[in-house]
């Protein structure tokens, strides 16, 4: 019995289809495997207790959106460790937490565009909470994204260590390198 050509035509897309979702499988497990730490979002400042030490990454002038702050609890093994030079992050331990709050508003608040702080959970693979990051958001108007911050995180033994970049198109705009990145009403 001879196969028919539609039938050969059925079975190499079934066969294809198949490929495809176990490609997209793989590299769906392989990114989230990758990511170490995961964020919470949405924690309300009410929730947080205790006695932190303040990281503040950036606020290195009046236009610095490249600025961040985080809280790493005092009393556990999981410090967060920034993956920068020294002068760009500051850090000061022993801060309660109405203190600590009112110090990391300041400090990530600064900017002329800030317009509200999201707080969210850093939890250890194992569960465990780490800290909290503390991310400026901005007018979306004023540079086409509420969050123009891209922070990555990874383990190194205990240590969380985080690297913070502003996302490059955001960055463009700034240096005003690309035409592209301006808004539309803006171009020339």
């Amino acid at each position: 019995m001879k196969s028919s050509p539609d039938a050969w035509k059925i079975t190499r897309r079934a066969h294809f289809c198949r490929a495809t979702l176990l490609l997209i499988a793989v590299f769906l497990t392989a990114s989230c495997g990758m990511h170490s730490a995961s964020t919470h979002p949405g924690v309300s400042p009410d929730e947080i207790t205790g006695t932190w030490s303040v990281i503040v990454y950036g606020g290195r002038h009046a236009n610095d959106l490249e600025t961040i702050g985080f809280f790493d609890r005092e009393d556990d093994d999981y410090p967060i460790v920034m993956n920068a030079p020294d002068f760009d992050y500051k850090i000061t331990r022993g801060m309660a937490t109405p203190d600590a709050l009112k110090y990391a508003r300041e400090a990530v608040g600064f900017h002329r565009s800030f317009q509200s702080m999201h707080v969210s959970r850093l939890v250890a693979p194992d569960g465990h909470l780490v800290g909290y990051e503390l991310r400026p958001l901005y007018p979306f108007f004023e540079f086409g994204y509420q969050n123009v911050l891209d922070v990555s995180y990874a383990w190194r033994g205990k240590a969380l260590v985080v690297t913070v970049r502003l996302k490059p198109q955001v960055r463009r705009q700034l240096e005003g390198d690309d035409p592209r990145s301006r808004p539309f009403l803006f171009r020339r």
